[in-house]
């Protein structure tokens, strides 16, 4: 099952989260804008967004920050993430997972990957918005379409 899978934290939260597959053994790449939550991470593959220093939610930011790199950004996971099915962890109320991780879904999945989002939810509308967003970008309709799968988890703490 490892090597099928591959593992990407986005953001301080998914980055917590993915260590814990890393301790596992799988495959994992820590995508953040802060270089403090990087260096407190003891994982092998490290990604820093060129030019952050956090993002303090502000999630405009980080796709400004991130837009400027992301060719190098995908490159450097596609070079680490071989598998076909990956595992994106992020937060939806943070600022680096919550800003990138639409883009990379929609990236990774347009070359063909499989992708599992999980992501922590601060606010459950929020995120449902965001997904609508996300699918009028990706379809042009406000609706799910036929070949895509999301499961939500809701976890009162």
């Amino acid at each position: 099952m490892r090597e099928q899978f591959g593992i990407l934290g986005l953001g301080q939260c998914g980055g917590n989260i993915a260590t814990l597959f890393e301790q596992k053994q799988y495959t994992t790449v820590y995508l953040n804008t802060s270089k403090e939550d990087l260096n407190v991470i003891k994982g092998v593959h490290k990604i820093h967004i060129d030019g952050a220093d956090g993002a303090a939610k502000d999630r405009r930011k980080v796709l400004r920050l991130a837009t400027e790199s992301f060719q190098s950004i995908i490159e450097k996971i596609n070079s680490i993430l071989t598998q076909k099915y990956i595992l994106v962890l992020f937060s939806s109320s943070g600022g680096t997972g919550s800003g990138l991780s639409i883009p990379i879904l929609r990236y990774l999945s347009q070359i063909g990957k499989v992708c599992i989002a999980l992501t922590s939810i601060c606010c459950l509308s929020a995120f449902i918005s965001k997904f609508k967003l996300f699918l009028f970008h990706r379809t042009g309709q406000n609706r799910i379409p036929q070949n895509f799968n999301i499961g939500i988890i809701s976890v009162d703490i």
